[in-house]
Protein backbone atom coordinates (compact mmCIF):
# COMPACT_ATOMS: atom_id res chain seq x y z
CA UNK A 1 0.00 0.00 0.00
CA UNK A 2 1.15 3.35 -0.96
CA UNK A 3 2.52 6.25 1.65
CA UNK A 4 2.76 8.68 -0.52
CA UNK A 5 0.40 10.80 -1.89
CA UNK A 6 -0.08 11.07 -5.31
CA UNK A 7 1.81 13.90 -7.57
CA UNK A 8 -1.05 14.28 -10.17
CA UNK A 9 -3.78 15.32 -7.69
CA UNK A 10 -6.00 17.85 -8.68
CA UNK A 11 -6.81 20.92 -6.22
CA UNK A 12 -10.56 21.77 -5.39
CA UNK A 13 -10.26 24.55 -8.48
CA UNK A 14 -9.10 22.09 -11.11
CA UNK A 15 -11.73 19.43 -10.29
CA UNK A 16 -14.58 21.26 -10.30
CA UNK A 17 -13.27 23.21 -13.23
CA UNK A 18 -13.03 19.65 -14.98
CA UNK A 19 -16.25 18.62 -13.67
CA UNK A 20 -17.65 21.88 -15.80
CA UNK A 21 -15.76 20.76 -19.42
CA UNK A 22 -17.47 17.79 -18.71
CA UNK A 23 -21.22 19.46 -18.00
CA UNK A 24 -20.37 21.48 -21.53
CA UNK A 25 -20.37 17.53 -23.19
CA UNK A 26 -24.46 17.49 -22.58
CA UNK A 27 -25.14 20.77 -24.30
CA UNK A 28 -26.61 20.19 -27.96
CA UNK A 29 -25.39 23.47 -29.15
CA UNK A 30 -23.08 23.28 -32.12
CA UNK A 31 -21.37 26.29 -31.91
CA UNK A 32 -20.15 26.40 -28.29
CA UNK A 33 -20.43 23.81 -25.27
CA UNK A 34 -19.99 25.61 -21.81
CA UNK A 35 -20.98 23.86 -18.11
CA UNK A 36 -21.10 25.58 -15.09
CA UNK A 37 -21.30 24.29 -11.40
CA UNK A 38 -22.18 26.41 -8.43
CA UNK A 39 -20.20 25.38 -4.79
CA UNK A 40 -22.12 26.95 -1.62
CA UNK A 41 -19.80 28.41 1.20
CA UNK A 42 -19.25 25.47 2.31
CA UNK A 43 -17.34 24.66 -0.61
CA UNK A 44 -20.10 22.11 -1.80
CA UNK A 45 -21.33 21.44 -5.63
CA UNK A 46 -24.49 22.25 -5.00
CA UNK A 47 -25.80 22.81 -8.64
CA UNK A 48 -24.51 22.76 -12.24
CA UNK A 49 -25.64 23.62 -16.22
CA UNK A 50 -24.83 23.92 -19.67
CA UNK A 51 -26.02 26.11 -22.73
CA UNK A 52 -29.53 24.91 -23.91
CA UNK A 53 -32.72 26.45 -24.99
CA UNK A 54 -35.14 27.18 -22.30
CA UNK A 55 -37.52 23.96 -21.33
CA UNK A 56 -40.27 23.63 -23.71
CA UNK A 57 -38.56 25.55 -26.38
CA UNK A 58 -37.74 23.53 -29.58
CA UNK A 59 -34.09 22.06 -29.50
CA UNK A 60 -33.62 22.46 -33.18
CA UNK A 61 -30.40 23.81 -33.69
CA UNK A 62 -30.72 24.41 -37.54
CA UNK A 63 -33.72 26.62 -36.95
CA UNK A 64 -31.78 28.71 -34.10
CA UNK A 65 -28.61 28.92 -35.97
CA UNK A 66 -30.77 30.57 -38.94
CA UNK A 67 -32.18 34.01 -39.32
CA UNK A 68 -35.70 32.00 -38.63
CA UNK A 69 -34.65 32.20 -35.06
CA UNK A 70 -32.65 35.02 -33.07
CA UNK A 71 -29.68 32.90 -31.37
CA UNK A 72 -29.76 34.16 -28.21
CA UNK A 73 -33.37 34.32 -27.37
CA UNK A 74 -33.75 30.72 -27.22
CA UNK A 75 -30.17 29.75 -25.54
CA UNK A 76 -30.05 29.63 -21.25
CA UNK A 77 -26.60 30.05 -20.77
CA UNK A 78 -24.94 28.06 -18.75
CA UNK A 79 -24.30 30.30 -15.74
CA UNK A 80 -27.39 31.16 -15.58
CA UNK A 81 -28.65 27.25 -15.85
CA UNK A 82 -26.63 26.32 -12.78
CA UNK A 83 -28.16 29.16 -10.69
CA UNK A 84 -31.80 28.76 -11.68
CA UNK A 85 -31.56 24.90 -10.74
CA UNK A 86 -30.03 26.01 -7.16
CA UNK A 87 -33.03 28.03 -6.49
CA UNK A 88 -35.62 25.92 -8.00
CA UNK A 89 -34.77 23.21 -5.60
CA UNK A 90 -34.47 26.56 -2.89
CA UNK A 91 -30.78 26.53 -2.31
CA UNK A 92 -28.63 29.37 -0.79
CA UNK A 93 -26.26 30.73 -2.88
CA UNK A 94 -25.11 33.27 -0.60
CA UNK A 95 -20.85 33.51 -0.58
CA UNK A 96 -21.07 31.01 -2.97
CA UNK A 97 -18.43 30.61 -6.02
CA UNK A 98 -19.54 29.87 -9.64
CA UNK A 99 -16.73 27.92 -11.78
CA UNK A 100 -17.58 28.15 -15.58
CA UNK A 101 -15.75 27.13 -18.58
CA UNK A 102 -16.39 30.52 -19.99
CA UNK A 103 -16.19 33.85 -18.25
CA UNK A 104 -20.09 35.21 -18.13
CA UNK A 105 -21.49 37.99 -19.82
CA UNK A 106 -22.90 41.00 -18.26
CA UNK A 107 -26.27 39.19 -17.93
CA UNK A 108 -24.93 36.43 -16.52
CA UNK A 109 -22.93 38.61 -13.83
CA UNK A 110 -26.35 40.41 -13.23
CA UNK A 111 -27.73 36.97 -12.09
CA UNK A 112 -24.41 36.11 -9.83
CA UNK A 113 -24.34 39.72 -8.47
CA UNK A 114 -28.23 39.46 -7.64
CA UNK A 115 -28.38 35.68 -6.16
CA UNK A 116 -25.15 36.85 -3.88
CA UNK A 117 -22.09 34.92 -5.24
CA UNK A 118 -19.08 35.76 -3.96
CA UNK A 119 -16.63 34.16 -6.21
CA UNK A 120 -16.45 33.54 -10.06
CA UNK A 121 -13.56 31.20 -11.50
CA UNK A 122 -13.60 30.77 -14.90
CA UNK A 123 -11.31 28.84 -17.98
CA UNK A 124 -11.79 30.74 -21.18
CA UNK A 125 -12.21 34.64 -22.02
CA UNK A 126 -12.81 34.38 -25.63
CA UNK A 127 -15.03 37.39 -25.82
CA UNK A 128 -13.15 39.64 -23.40
CA UNK A 129 -13.12 42.25 -25.97
CA UNK A 130 -17.37 42.65 -26.73
CA UNK A 131 -18.50 45.07 -24.79
CA UNK A 132 -21.21 42.78 -22.60
CA UNK A 133 -18.17 41.18 -21.47
CA UNK A 134 -16.59 44.63 -20.42
CA UNK A 135 -19.66 45.24 -18.59
CA UNK A 136 -19.27 42.09 -16.48
CA UNK A 137 -15.77 42.84 -15.33
CA UNK A 138 -17.27 46.32 -14.11
CA UNK A 139 -19.80 45.29 -12.69
CA UNK A 140 -17.58 42.26 -10.72
CA UNK A 141 -15.30 44.98 -9.78
CA UNK A 142 -17.84 47.44 -8.53
CA UNK A 143 -19.47 44.35 -6.59
CA UNK A 144 -15.97 43.27 -5.34
CA UNK A 145 -15.99 39.90 -6.83
CA UNK A 146 -13.13 38.18 -7.69
CA UNK A 147 -13.21 36.69 -10.94
CA UNK A 148 -9.98 34.12 -11.29
CA UNK A 149 -8.87 32.40 -14.33
CA UNK A 150 -7.94 28.96 -13.95
CA UNK A 151 -4.59 27.81 -15.25
CA UNK A 152 -4.20 24.10 -15.56
CA UNK A 153 -0.33 24.67 -15.80
CA UNK A 154 1.06 21.27 -17.16
CA UNK A 155 -2.36 19.52 -16.54
CA UNK A 156 -4.20 18.39 -19.78
CA UNK A 157 -7.56 17.86 -19.59
CA UNK A 158 -8.44 15.48 -22.90
CA UNK A 159 -11.99 14.72 -23.68
CA UNK A 160 -12.24 12.88 -27.09
CA UNK A 161 -15.70 13.44 -28.36
CA UNK A 162 -15.83 13.13 -32.00
CA UNK A 163 -17.87 16.03 -33.92
CA UNK A 164 -17.86 18.37 -30.99
CA UNK A 165 -16.67 21.54 -30.63
CA UNK A 166 -15.09 22.38 -26.68
CA UNK A 167 -13.39 24.84 -24.27
CA UNK A 168 -11.37 21.53 -23.65
CA UNK A 169 -9.49 22.03 -26.84
CA UNK A 170 -8.57 25.30 -25.95
CA UNK A 171 -7.41 24.08 -22.63
CA UNK A 172 -4.76 21.65 -24.72
CA UNK A 173 -3.69 23.92 -27.00
CA UNK A 174 -2.93 26.59 -24.41
CA UNK A 175 -0.98 23.58 -22.52
CA UNK A 176 1.18 23.17 -25.44
CA UNK A 177 2.16 26.44 -26.24
CA UNK A 178 2.88 26.98 -22.37
CA UNK A 179 5.41 24.05 -22.81
CA UNK A 180 7.17 25.04 -25.73
CA UNK A 181 7.31 28.53 -24.07
CA UNK A 182 8.95 26.85 -21.21
CA UNK A 183 11.30 24.93 -23.45
CA UNK A 184 12.37 28.25 -25.17
CA UNK A 185 13.30 29.34 -22.20
CA UNK A 186 15.46 26.65 -21.26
Amino acid sequence: MATTSRTSELNNDEALMTFCLSLAQLSKDPNIQVGACVVNSQGTAVSFGFNCTVNSCPDDWKKISSNEYPYGEYVCRADRNAILNAKAANVSLENGTLYTTLFPCNESAKFIIQHGLKRVVYLCDNYKNLEEFKFAREMFKIAEIPCDELLLNNKVVRFNFENRVSTCMEVEKNSEEENETKKRKM
